[in-house]
């Protein structure tokens, strides 16, 4: 997605991007408990082994207190479903040397109308696409209205073809 993303800049030099990360809102130990389940299983300890049975025997507790999860596959599934410890978060590039910085409020704010449509919409753009890109026989028609209404003409149409060409092809 960061590929197609990287592609396109707005007339005043702003690049979106999406990050996958660990969120913020998360127990104590599910960065770390992350860290061991990326790592080569070969390559663990037997404490990291303990750490890892640790936190997931904690999850399963909490998973059983919370009352959430009807059974114990329900608990479970709840336990083991990393995606939950993740979120994307947008980034965003504003071309003045400062790097790429998570889309805030405040940030969002600061951008003109036409950068805030690039901010907002192109990360969809790029998920599509990029879910297109698995689903050969998908369905490809995506209609929306002025959707970069506010953007100068040259970054939209910029942002506009070459999402167009990356979804229909």
């Amino acid at each position: 997605m960061n590929a197609r993303l990287e592609r396109v800049r707005t007339a005043s030099r702003v690049s979106v991007r999406l990050v996958w990360q660990i969120a913020d809102n998360l127990p104590p130990g599910t960065k770390s408990a992350r860290d061991l389940l990326l790592k080569d299983p070969i390559r663990l300890t037997e404490a990291d082994h303990e750490a890892l049975h640790r936190f997931l025997r904690d999850r399963i507790e909490e998973a059983k207190a919370d009352g959430t999860a009807t059974s114990w596959e329900q608990q479970l599934a709840q336990v083991f479903d990393y995606t939950a410890w993740h979120q994307f978060v947008v980034k965003v590039d504003r071309g003045r040397g400062e790097g790429y910085q998570k889309l805030t409020k405040k940030l969002h704010g600061a951008l003109s109308g036409g950068e805030k449509a690039i901010a907002l919409h192109l990360p969809l753009f790029a998920a599509v696409a990029a879910h297109y890109q698995t689903a050969p026989q998908a369905p490809r028609l995506i209609l929306l209205d002025e959707v970069f209404v506010a953007s100068t003409p040259p970054t939209a149409a910029k942002s506009s073809l070459s999402f167009r060409i990356s979804i229909w092809t």
